[in-house]
């Protein structure tokens, strides 16, 4: 590779949802763009996280350096694992840094960039952040600077110019990039699909005041943890109706916590409380804010329709509200939670029946914007799975960028751009990471296989010992086979039925080595054929 060109390689985030990673290769250096995770399938069994595979930027000599858009976990969630190994440099924006910096050491201090600044990132690459309208603090997107001109990267956003609270979409820097040598645009694909424009968080004052002002009982939000400015109007408004504010959820504090002590929340004194003292007040002076937006199990909200949270239960007069979107792959957790609360407190409020929610990425008009402003000579839609992937090239062609000119890039091509063309010429084959704890793996079909059998027909453990007179003695233990009004007779049959048919099993012990399959199937068949069941086998055997 030469310096006349360079590679543009995804390695996670195009073609799915999460796990956004895009690597810039030059000659001497490699510069990633983002580092994030991926939570698992509702059917994934075992694993807690999906990680990139960087396989490539291992085996590579080169000098590595990741440049941040923003601090949501699919974003940088990743490289608390990966940055041990990859040795890499750290640039990221002050709240993308807090939440890096909070969570996981590093081996060298990341530097907090601002918007409008130029970095000297390595030789023959320089870049700029620009402000950029999303639901977490800080988020930017990034000029890159380099020979062969200069790449776009959006990072997620929307538009957003009417709010003038909080970070907006810096609209005159994108303006301006018109007239300059834009070779290609990346940008953010999550809603192409989604026609025209994503409403401003403003729009959301009026349902939400009205909520919290006639609340009979408390008010209990469930939103994301990250989204401050949705949490910051939830307290302005309690404390205009002289409400308390209560954080549940260790998600919850931890973001708040970060955003108080850095300024980008406040609250009046004593405003917010501790859930300790929650029983010293009335019910409706009372406004919860909690994690569980999305179902997951382990969620202050989750924990709460099931009876399980310490120091709080439900009442039937608290008025529940998800104010958030589901996040694909998660529509029947959530549907749970929500089946859960009706009916167990006064109203269970969430979108669409009601308008408590804007999502924080841009709909087609705004990407039509963006497309319409930069003007590059190369297009290539980022972010999102394969059906918004296709859905903003054809947004791209229609604001007139000729069609091949318009690439749908997928997790692992390698894009190849020198002073004459972009183009696709090869790809990497890429496999998922699995996390589970502190281990990584890669991922196992026949692994998951395994775990899905276990979970379906549940495990049963025989332990055999063949006695110095050729007896056969057997004790069975078994998980999630059958019943438990039925699991000591179950024990009881399989052992019984190991002893009338030891003189068969004696046999296929005289080679173990070859046999020890058989025995296991054998185990098996004789099971099925007295409870119809087929559990995983998992027979020891010994010699007294």
């Amino acid at each position: 590779m030469n310096d006349s060109q360079l590679k543009i390689i995804p390695l996670g985030g195009l073609g799915e949802i999460g796990k956004n990673m895009m690597a810039i290769e030059l000659a001497n250096d490699i510069v990633v763009i983002d580092c994030g995770l991926q939570f698992p399938s509702y059917d994934l069994k075992g694993v807690d996280l999906i990680i990139p595979d960087t396989k490539y930027l291992l085996e590579s000599s080169k000098r590595i350096t990741v440049l941040i858009t923003h601090g949501h976990e699919d974003h940088i969630g990743a490289l608390r694992y990966l940055e041990p190994l990859l040795d890499c440099k750290i640039y990221a924006p002050k709240f993308a840094e807090l939440l890096l910096s909070r969570e996981s050491k590093f081996k060298y201090p990341i530097k907090i960039v601002d918007s409008r600044v130029t970095y000297q990132i390595c030789d023959g690459l320089s870049a700029t952040w620009f402000s950029m309208s999303h639901s977490i603090p800080d988020s930017m997107g990034i000029v890159l600077h380099t020979s062969l001109g200069k790449i776009v990267h959006t990072g997620d956003f929307k538009l957003d110019f009417d709010d003038e609270k909080y970070q907006i979409t810096d609209r005159t820097f994108l303006e301006n990039l018109r007239n300059q040598d834009i070779a290609i645009l990346m940008s953010d694909s999550t809603y192409a699909e989604i026609p025209g424009v994503t409403p401003s968080e403003d729009i959301l004052e009026e349902p939400l005041s009205e909520i919290i002002e006639n609340a009979p009982g408390r008010c209990i939000f469930s939103t994301f943890s990250s989204l401050i400015r949705r949490i910051q109007r939830i307290i302005n408004i309690s404390e205009r109706y002289h409400k308390k504010v209560c954080f549940v959820g260790s998600s919850m504090h931890k973001y708040t916590d970060l955003a108080f002590s850095n300024g980008y929340l406040k609250a009046e004194y004593g405003t917010v409380v501790n859930i300790k003292y929650l029983a010293t007040l009335k019910p409706s002076e009372v406004v919860i804010i909690m994690t569980g937006s999305q179902g997951e199990p382990r969620s202050a909200l989750v924990r709460l329709s099931n009876n399980e949270l310490d120091n709080l239960t439900l009442d039937e007069n608290d008025t529940v509200v998800l104010s958030s979107g589901v996040v694909p792959g998660n529509e029947r957790k959530v549907s749970d939670v929500i089946n859960k609360l009706v009916g167990n407190c006064r109203e269970v409020v969430y979108q669409p029946l009601n308008t408590v929610h804007v999502h924080g990425h841009a709909a087609v008009e705004e990407l039509q914007w963006v497309i319409n402003t930069v003007r590059p000579k190369y297009f290539i839609p980022i972010h999102g799975e394969q059906k918004h992937l296709v859905q903003h090239c054809k947004i791209a062609t229609e604001m007139g960028i000729e069609e091949d000119r318009v690439f749908m890039m997928t997790d692992g091509d390698i894009g190849v751009l020198d002073d004459k063309r972009f183009r696709i010429e090869d790809r990497l084959n890429l496999t998922e990471i699995w996390v589970k704890g502190r281990r990584i793996y890669d991922a196992c079909e026949v692994l998951q296989q395994e775990r899905s059998a276990v979970s379906s027909a549940g495990v049963c453990v025989i332990n055999l010992t063949v006695t110095h007179r050729d007896v056969v003695v057997s004790k069975c233990s078994e998980f999630g086979v059958v019943p438990q009004e039925r699991k000591k007779q179950f024990r009881i049959d399989v052992e019984a039925a190991i002893t009338d048919n030891q003189i068969k099993l004696l046999e296929l012990m005289d080679n173990l080595v070859v046999n020890k399959g058989r025995i296991d199937e054998f185990i098996r068949n004789i099971i099925h054929k007295m409870y119809r069941v087929n559990p995983k086998i998992i027979c020891n055997v010994t010699f007294s």
